[in-house]
């Protein structure tokens, strides 16, 4: 029964992640405009804020999928 909730837990969060992706990549595209309109004329300085705004995005999508992911593991325990 643990390892049934655990996969299913596993499959949630896979889900989850792709429904939560919709403001994570709002916030990117807003870090990366900001970037090319602050770096304009320095390459190297737009990529690496670039980059970070992939890392934020990164991190914003596996805390929603997290979330998501242990919210539906608590229903399917409590049932």
């Amino acid at each position: 029964m643990r390892k049934t909730i655990v996969t299913l837990s596993a499959l949630l969060m896979a889900l989850t992640a792709h429904i939560s992706h919709a403001s994570c990549s709002l916030k990117q595209t807003a870090c990366d405009t900001g970037c090319k309109v602050r770096y304009i004329n320095d390459t190297f300085g737009k990529m690496g804020c670039m980059t970070q705004c992939a890392a934020e995005r990164t991190v914003c999508s596996t805390k929603k999928g997290v979330e998501t992911a242990t919210e539906k593991t608590k229903k399917l325990l409590e049932n």
